[in-house]
């Protein structure tokens, strides 16, 4: 076991606070810090799970996507903090909703799907995060009649010809709660509102990007991906959370 230990501690791959999680998952050992708020892992079946012990029973660290998999794989990725190593379509440690088990399933994937090998992929699922996130978003918050009136006040049934059985029945996609957020203020937390409002913009102008590339009329790129996956990644993370 000291053998594994120095391999662990010294391999530059795995940070710090990563150590002892490998470590466990390699021997089958739990861990439980002297701290009062004390960290263990526990493996099962090749999968490992990270809990807090905090005197609190059952109380559980906030899940991410990367917690979802294996710890090992969170190690080796853990260097990936800064967005000029994000090759992947979303970043490691980017949060799961623990509720939307779609959502959640389209996240693990992404952490996983690299954008320069499957740009066009890559894309589609990004699209379906951002949708799937709208929409979960929408139920959670009863926003449907609020988004959908706002979308008929803006004379969109004239032009599209809507009539009211159609409007009565229509459902509420991406582009609808794309224009919806643009103009909201109050819904995004104060400390992030500046943020979330150009992320939102940033949204609704990149979506037309994102139908162009799903309908097959038009091709992409890793660039230009990356570009719309940074805008708006802030946006996406607050439909998650």
């Amino acid at each position: 076991m000291k053998k594994i230990w120095k391999e662990v501690r010294e391999n530059p791959a795995i940070e710090v606070e990563a150590r002892k999680a490998v470590f466990a998952e390699l021997t089958g050992l739990t861990f439980k810090d002297p701290t009062e708020s004390a960290r263990k892992v526990e493996v099962a079946g090749g999968n490992a799970k990270l809990t807090v012990d905090s005197g609190k029973q059952g109380e559980r660290l906030k899940k991410t996507a990367i917690e979802a998999k294996n710890i090992q794989k969170r190690a080796e990725n853990n260097k990936g903090k800064h967005t000029q190593h994000w090759t992947t379509l979303l970043p490691v440690r980017f949060p799961i909703s623990d509720d939307h088990e779609v959502l959640d399933n389209l996240i693990i994937e992404s952490i996983d799907l690299e954008m320069r090998s499957a740009p066009h992929a890559s894309s589609m699922l990004y699209r379906s995060l951002l949708e799937t996130a709208s929409r979960r978003f929408v139920k959670s918050r009863n926003l449907f009649v609020d988004i959908k009136d706002y979308y008929y006040s803006r004379g969109e049934d004239k032009r599209k010809n809507h009539t009211e059985e159609y409007k009565k029945n229509q459902s509420v996609d991406l582009s609808m709660v794309a224009d919806w957020l643009v103009v909201q203020s109050d819904i995004f937390p104060p400390e992030e509102r500046n943020e979330l409002k150009i992320a939102a913009k940033k949204m609704k102008e990149h979506v037309k990007v994102l139908n162009g590339v799903v309908h097959g009329l038009q091709i992409t790129n890793e660039p230009q991906l990356s570009i719309i996956r940074n805008d708006t990644i802030q946006i996406l993370r607050f439909l998650v959370s």
